[in-house]
């Protein structure tokens, strides 16, 4: 299974909202977002349901200094300001419009790309006829340069174009395959 992401826009490189703020700001921010990704709660910080209170967001985060907490409630303070964060009536952190930036089309979801996969698969058994070829395919015919001997409407992989005399089977022409598959 792959590992989980998120997205990260280029424009955050010239975003005045992140552009204003330090550099261990835009850290906590990154970090944040992957902890929403985490939570799986469409841009709400919780844990199974129920918000999570600063020091828990700071454990969650691996803060371990007072400068790295300082970092991230300024952070908080800013992007709350900016309107990119807000704490909702539950006390809960979220990130503002974060279902929108981060959503996977539906095309890319799992449950869409194995319907895709079985459609292609049960559409490639179904148009196979015998031996793997398609009604109306051109086949080849094979004449062994040693013996004479041919072999009409056959597909022959490489290792497999020496007669059984030990010649080398040479392509003549190709023939369209009668009946269906």
């Amino acid at each position: 299974m792959p590992l989980p992401w998120i997205k990260m826009w280029i424009e955050g490189l010239d975003d005045p909202k992140l552009t204003r703020m330090s550099l261990a700001e835009r850290g906590a921010w990154w970090d944040l977002l992957k902890l929403a990704a985490k939570c799986e709660a469409g841009g709400r910080i919780v844990s199974g349901g129920i918000g999570l209170e600063l020091d828990e967001i700071a454990d969650s985060l691996h803060i371990k200094t007072a400068d790295e907490r300082q970092a991230l409630e300024s952070m908080i303070v800013k992007m709350a300001e900016r309107g990119s964060l807000m704490w909702n009536e539950g006390h809960t952190l979220v990130v503002v419009n974060y279902e929108k930036r981060q959503m996977v089309p539906p095309s890319s979801r799992p449950e869409a790309i194995a319907k895709r996969q079985r459609t292609f698969r049960e559409r490639k058994k179904k148009n196979q006829g015998v031996n793997g070829v398609r009604s109306g395919q051109t086949l080849p015919s094979w004449i062994c340069d040693k013996c004479g001997d041919r072999a009409d409407n056959v597909l022959l992989s490489i290792p497999h174009r020496q007669c059984k005399c030990g010649g080398k089977m040479i392509l003549v022409e190709a023939q369209e395959e009668a009946g269906e598959g």
